[in-house]
């Protein structure tokens, strides 16, 4: 075989395993890891809660709601884990307390996209 070929076959063969090995990591911490929710089971809106308190991860209440709905969700209480882990209405006192806004960035407009 020629060397310039068995170079180019080599590159591509370690590319090939590069882009595999980077397709398993998920992207949530291992503390908000979702991969076990399935989307299917939410409706739109509270799906992408639940997806962007994950991806961000970095309060209580994040962590509280991704933790809550890993557990079967609070099926028996009215707004579920969202009531749960979030007041209706905040001060700014409760945003510090939480480590930040409670509602995750993205998940808005995530939330107001049109659903296929």
């Amino acid at each position: 075989m020629h060397p310039i070929r068995l170079i180019f076959l080599t590159l591509i063969l370690l590319l090939i395993a590069a882009c595999a090995s980077n397709s398993t990591s998920a992207p949530y911490p291992p503390e908000c890891d979702i991969s076990s929710l399935r989307s299917s089971d939410y409706p739109h809106d509270t799906w992408c809660s639940i997806k962007y308190a994950a991806l961000r991860c970095s309060t209580k209440s994040d962590k509280c709601l991704v933790q809550c709905e890993q557990h079967g969700g609070a099926k028996n209480i009215g707004g579920g884990c969202s009531h749960i882990c979030s007041p209706g209405v905040y001060t700014q006192e409760d945003v510090v307390a939480n480590g930040g806004e409670f509602t995750p960035p993205g998940s808005i407009e995530c939330a107001n996209e049109d659903v296929p």
